[in-house]
This record gives structure tokens, C-alpha cells and sequence, in this order.
């Protein structure tokens, strides 16, 4: 109207309303979505009337309201007046310019109506209500109804199902995969209003039990702080002992990674990781005073690439222990092979309700390993990232080693189905 601002304001692009437009354009022609408007409440009714509601004049100089209904088809016309008569509204369908259809209402409608509706009405719009026209008053604008609410975060189960990879054609026609895009080593995918969580294939391929891993999900939060470049989540007590896994990785392409625990009778505790692209010398330097800030812990390496050669100047290092015989060797680090990780994998699952741990890494990476087959028999196989995983898994395979003199030396061997 004439000496009013009008304000034009649109959305962000968001998946949300093409939802909503597919619900009222389900042919490409607009229709009211009996599903939605069914629900309408008075706020609705509100923000329904201050974009095609008005107050006007009869001839005989007495108001009423109405609705504009534009281009709706004529049934959907007669739907919305008929769902206005049941919730108490004495209204009826008119014709505009005889092309047009609306919704009026009689005086004792259009009172009800903007009874039902003024609180809602912010100041800059109160003018629609007219209300020099009635010896009615009008309850006041609540601003409350428009602040918005804490933003929250929602979790669903996914249903997975398998996709055919399409058979391809012409020169391409030997080859049968697809590409997939994801964010880099979480197997994320980021879309506009979530992230999709996508490449497991099932909980029920999981190594390790779902309930656990959700259940340590859940207490999963950001570093209190940090030290030395690590993220810290318990700094070091006094008289505590400690120690530090480091899984080494390549520098340039792929993370190594550090985690310090302590560890009781009752309860394996995750302390610090620290990782990064460092290669064996540069991460050996940066995990030495992190250890010694942690009462000079045990560190415990995979004994891969050339980090343990990097070690060897600290003075509290794990060596070789035979988890069968306990004997200890002269050995530094951990030896991976097909047969220690399969004990490792079942030891850090039954250590799971023992486990304290807020790194949503580690436990992110848990979800990755999954039931393979070898020979017929049952291993776990990574189908992603693994770093921060085999860190935290190691750690707990190592969590009873102990500084030894070099003077005593086992014997030691790994046979094909130990660790099961």
C-alpha cells in the first residue's frame, strides 16, 4: 500500500523446499498439498493471511476478510474453504474479476479470524488488521513466535542398498566400476543442509559389536585442549604411567598417528593423539616431547617404513612381546602380519566396554573395519582409513609392556590360525 517499505526477501538454495515444491507442483501445476495444509494452525493461518489476506469494504461500508487463491483449481478452492468451515470460520467461496476465486468471510467470521490470527501480526503488518474498524481488541504482537530456535542435530539410520554398476559401452565396454566422491578419508559425502555418511556396506559387516562402537559414538566431543601440536583430552597426572602408539605413515600421502593412554585394571583411557603428514625422523622428534610431558610414557611403534631406526635415541621404547609366551624380545615395535591382526582386532574388541575415548576419529575409523574371508576363515580387512584405528588398537595390545634389560631375549613364532 501506498507510504508502506516493501521488503522483498528470498530463501538460500536448501533440499528442503524442493521437497515442498514437488508437494504443491506435483505435475508442474500448483496444488494445495492436503498432506501439509491439513495440519494448518493459527500461526499458519497467520502467515497464510499476511501474504494473500486482506480487509476490505462492502458497499454498505461493512468489512470483511479474504484470501486470494490465485490460480488454485477450483476444487482445491472449495477443500480450503470447507477446512476454514471446520475449524469455526463462517466463510464461502467468491469469484474475483470472474476469473478468480477467493475465500470471504462474513463480519463474524473476519473478527474470528483476526482474533485467532493478531498476535502473530508483527508491527510492520498490524495495518492489515484494520482494527479501527471493530469495537473488538486485538491481543498484541508476541515476538517469541518469530525467534528462532536453537539449531539441532538430527541422526537416522540409513537404509543401504546395492546400485548395478551400469554396463558401459563402445571402447569403455572392458571396464565395470563407478567413481565415487567423498570427502578425503572419512567416506562423508557433504550436501547442502547434512552430511551423508556413505561405502559401508552394512552394519552387519562390521568387525566390531555396533552397539559398542555407537555407544562410544555418542560420548565423542572436541579436545579440551592442546599441547605440543596434539589434541588433548586428558592431560598428565602425576604418578600415572602412560603410553604412546605411533602408527607411522608414508608423510606425504598418508598421516602417521600417535596416541597416548593410561590404563587400569577397569579402564583403557585415550589421553592425546597427534598426527599429521610426517615421515619417520620428523615424526619421531615430535612425538618425543609429547611423551615426556606424558612421565616419559613407553612408546610403542608399528615397526614399518623407517621410524623405529628414529626411536632409538628414546629411552623408554616397547619391545617385541610374544602375546602367547609373554616373553619379550630384543626387537623394537609391534609386527604387523595377517596373523597379529587378526589378534589385534579381536583384542581391542573385547577391550571395547573397557574403552574411554572422545576422538571421533578413532572411533569413526572402527566403523571401516569389516568381516573378509582368506582361506575360509573369518579376518577383518580395512575398506578405509585405518591410521588412528590401528593406534588406538595397538596401544591396547601393548598396554602391558614394561622397559626390559636387553640381556634377555625369547623365542618366538606366529602360526597360521593363532589369534583367532
Amino acid at each position: 500500500p501506498a507510504g508502506n517499505i516493501v521488503t522483498q526477501v528470498a530463501t538460500r538454495r536448501f533440499p528442503y523446499f524442493g521437497m515442498l515444491r514437488k508437494l504443491f507442483y506435483p505435475l508442474g501445476k500448483k496444488r494445495v498439498s492436503r498432506e501439509l495444509v491439513s495440519e494448518l494452525d493459527d500461526f499458519g493461518l497467520a502467515v497464510w493471511f499476511l501474504d494473500d489476506g486482506c480487509v476490505g469494504k462492502g458497499e454498505s461500508g461493512r468489512p470483511w476478510a479474504e484470501i486470494e487463491c490465485g490460480v488454485l483449481p477450483e476444487e482445491d478452492v472449495y477443500w480450503l474453504c470447507d477446512l476454514l468451515i471446520s475449524r469455526s470460520f463462517d466463510c464461502h467461496v467468491a469469484r474475483h474479476n470472474r476469473k478468480y476465486l477467493k475465500i470471504r468471510f462474513s463480519r463474524d467470521g473476519t473478527i474470528g479470524l483476526l482474533k485467532r490470527i493478531a498476535k502473530y501480526i508483527p508491527p510492520a503488518m498490524r495495518y492489515k488488521l484494520r482494527q479501527d474498524s471493530y469495537d473488538v481488541d486485538f491481543d498484541a504482537f508476541e515476538p517469541s513466535w518469530y525467534a528462532p530456535e536453537e539449531p539441532e542435530t538430527f541422526w537416522d539410520e540409513a537404509v543401504v542398498e546395492e546400485i548395478p554398476v551400469p554396463k558401459m559401452k563402445g571402447k569403455y565396454e572392458k571396464y565395470n566400476f563407478m567413481y565415487c566422491l567423498d570427502v578425503s578419508e572419512t567416506h562423508n559425502f557433504a550436501t547442502r543442509g547434512g552430511v551423508v555418511h556413505n561405502c559401508f556396506q552394512s552394519a552387519a559387516d562390521e568387525w566390531y559389536p555396533h552397539e559398542e562402537i555407537n555407544r562410544l559414538a555418542k560420548d565423542c566431543y572436541p579436545p579440551s585442549s592442546y599441547h605440543l601440536g596434539a589434541d588433548v583430552w586428558y592431560p598428565p597426572v602425576e604418578g600415572l604411567c602412560y603410553l604412546m602408539f605411533i602408527d607411522p605413515g608414508l608423510g606425504k600421502t598418508s598421516e602417521s598417528v600417535a596416541t597416548v593412554w593410561t590404563f587400569t585394571e577397569d579402564e583403557y583411557k585415550h589421553c592425546a593423539t597427534f598426527s599429521g603428514l610426517y615421515a619417520g625422523k620428523e615424526m619421531a622428534d615430535k612425538c618425543f616431547p609429547i611423551a615426556r610431558w606424558y612421565n616419559e610414557a613407553v612408546i610403542a611403534n608399528e615397526d614399518a617404513l623407517d621410524i623405529t631406526a628414529h626411536l632409538t635415541s628414546y629411552p623408554n621404547l616397547y619391545y617385541r612381546t610374544d602375546p602367547v609366551t609373554g616373553m619379550v624380545g630384543r626387537d623394537i615395535g609391534w609386527l604387523t602380519t595377517p596373523a597379529t591382526k587378526v589378534f589385534m582386532c579381536n583384542e581391542f574388541s573385547r577391550s571395547l566396554s573397557k574403552i574411554i575415548t572422545h576422538d571421533n576419529r578413532i572411533v569413526s575409523q572402527c566403523r571401516n573395519i569389516r568381516e573378509g574371508k582368506s582361506r575360509g576363515r573369518m579376518i577383518p580387512i580395512s575398506v578405509g582409513a585405518d591410521d588412528y584405528h590401528d593406534s588406538a588398537a595397538l596401544a591396547i595390545v601393548c598396554r602391558g609392556s614394561i622397559q626390559v634389560e636387553r640381556g634377555f631375549v625369547g623365542s618366538h613364532g606366529w602360526k597360521s590360525g593363532w589369534g583367532e
